[in-house]
């Protein structure tokens, strides 16, 4: 059954597959290229445009419900490996990316989103010398300017039912968010990026515009503070113009004149001195 999307490799990586049942009754994860190599048919690319020449082999690579692979990856008689997942790290490469890289090398800037620190970053696909496909950083010289290059975004959900204007799916710095005219809302944990839907981004943006509306509370009412009245204005003294009559005080009489006097007339009178007679 499937294929189905959502599955997460053990470094983090996000991958679909198709679940098929064995003769065991194990359930395991069919990639479209078989397993064991036997009694695997190859999927039939009849009617399909090819988007290039694999970068491997020079064989045509065709377009499965998974994953980009050359012709000759498939099947039973195997002479290439080249494969590349239509969804790499939470970034779904469209077929018209996955053309440009294999006509010219290498795709236009891309959104991803790290599996080990689940922040976002920007990077080119390019098509390595071994044909594997591999990320290749922008230059600090190539910026020009502050958002001279702008990331394209995730993936297009489609068009907004109300105004006909595009809903995109973009990784920004707290996680991914999908972004509708000046609106944006995040998408929370609990919906998968991969499987989100353009029913799903309708319903948070407009969550987002009902919380945003809400958001603008009422100017409360300053209280206005008693003001004092103001105070009585104090009239300057005048200065007298006539002069100023000092009253001199009076000097205290020296104290040495009186003890004196009183210690005079504290002293005994002499005793008369007696005449004895002859």
């Amino acid at each position: 059954m499937g294929p189905l999307e959502g599955f997460r490799s053990r470094l983090g990586r996000a991958f679909a597959a198709k679940l098929r049942l064995t003769e065991a009754l194990e359930v395991q994860f069919d990639f479209g290229q078989g397993t064991d190599g036997e009694g695997d048919e190859p999927p039939d690319f009849t009617g399909q445009d090819p988007l290039g020449p694999c970068p491997k082999c020079g064989s045509k690579v065709f377009e499965t419900p998974s994953a980009y692979v050359c012709e000759k990856a498939v099947g039973t008689d195997k002479t290439c490996d080249f494969r590349s997942g239509r969804t790499i790290l939470s970034r779904s490469v469209e077929r018209e990316q996955m053309a440009k890289l294999l006509a010219t090398g290498k795709t236009d800037l891309l959104q991803f989103v790290s599996a080990r620190t689940r922040r976002p970053f920007s990077a080119f696909l390019v098509r390595q010398p071994d044909g594997k496909v591999g990320f290749e950083f922008e230059a600090k010289g190539e910026r020009t300017g502050r958002g001279a290059r702008s990331a394209a975004p995730l993936r297009t959900l489609g068009k907004h039912p109300a105004d006909g204007a595009a809903v995109d799916l973009f990784s920004g710095r707290y996680g991914p968010y999908v972004k509708h005219g000046g609106v944006n809302a995040t998408v929370p944990d609990t919906l998968k990026p991969d499987l989100l839907t353009l029913e799903q981004a309708v319903e948070l943006l407009a969550a987002k515009g009902g919380k945003a509306n809400t958001r603008a509370r009422p100017a409360r009412a300053r209280a206005t503070k008693a003001v004092p009245p103001p105070a009585a204005v104090r009239t300057p003294r005048t200065k007298a113009t006539g002069p100023r009559a000092t009253a001199k005080r009076p000097t205290a009489a020296k104290k040495s004149a009186p003890r004196a006097a009183a210690k005079g007339s504290a002293r005994k009178p002499a005793a008369a001195k007696r005449t004895t007679r002859k």
